[in-house]
């Protein structure tokens, strides 16, 4: 059996894989339309797709990342800073 880093995250995977499996969970598809530069003026933006239904979008620029609901007119904003804090304390690193 293979050891580092991938070994583990593949044996995760799996694990995680077919526990999700179990359920009825929604297919989702994610398109994206990266920009072959370092960002600049252009955001990346990620396009995100529930049982082929637009559920949403993330755009992610040099100072932000927004959610932008398929039916919203303003998108849930977070900056960098605020974003590492919020996954940091999500999963318990804080």
């Amino acid at each position: 059996m293979a050891s580092g880093p991938d070994s583990l995250s593949n044996n995760y995977f799996f694990q995680l894989y077919g526990t999700i499996q179990t359920f009825n969970m929604a297919k989702h598809n994610v398109f994206v339309n990266l920009p072959k530069r370092e960002l600049g003026n252009t955001d990346v933006v990620f396009e995100v797709f529930s049982d082929m239904e637009k559920f949403g979008t993330i755009t992610i620029s040099k100072g932000a990342l927004e959610w932008w609901p398929s039916n919203a007119k303003k998108p849930y904003r977070m900056d960098w800073t605020r974003f590492d804090r919020a996954i940091k304390e999500h999963y318990g690193y804080v």
